[in-house]
């Protein structure tokens, strides 16, 4: 069993299926290793992504670097997001992470400069590192104040410049 990714360059949206976990990936020239996702060339093209019912992770680094996604369709059956899995996607404003997700990994929406709701689980198992962390020292640099709503946690992060 494996994933199966698709892209509609016309749409833009990116359709992942299958029954089992995506794969884990590396950034391009990452220091240590690993393999790039096969659609780094094709990044600019991806806006609306569509994660269909089966797919039990999304793994790490798999959308990083998507700046120009801004709609993400997560389904009941994932129950990780990986490391860096949405890291770099600038234009993503708000994500739902349905309650079947237990674990965020560590920086998986670092550099989200135009995020400002995430509604999830008061379940879910957030590394230290990752989501609510990880905006304080990245998100100053869009150059403006922002507000983080975790809607599910009942908790608002408020990002300066400090």
């Amino acid at each position: 069993p494996t994933a199966h990714y698709f892209l509609d360059s016309v749409t833009g949206v990116f359709t992942i299926s299958g029954k089992w976990d995506t794969e884990n990936y590396a950034r391009v020239n990452d220091p240590y290793g690993g393999t790039p996702v096969p659609w780094n060339l094709y990044t600019d093209y991806i806006k609306t992504v569509v994660i269909e019912d089966g797919i039990t992770s999304i793994g790490e680094d798999l959308l990083y670097g998507c700046e120009k996604l801004t709609s993400v369709s997560i389904p009941d059956s994932v129950t990780k997001i990986g490391d860096s899995a949405f890291e770099g996607c600038i234009s993503l404003e708000s994500i739902e992470i349905p309650d079947s997700v237990t674990t965020i990994g560590g920086s998986a929406f670092q550099n989200c400069k135009t995020l400002k709701n995430i509604e999830m689980s008061k379940n879910v198992k957030i590394y230290e590192d990752t989501v609510l962390l990880k905006f304080p020292r990245c998100c100053p640099k869009c150059g403006r104040e922002t507000t983080i709503n975790i809607i599910q946690l009942r908790m608002t992060i408020e990002l300066g410049n400090s």
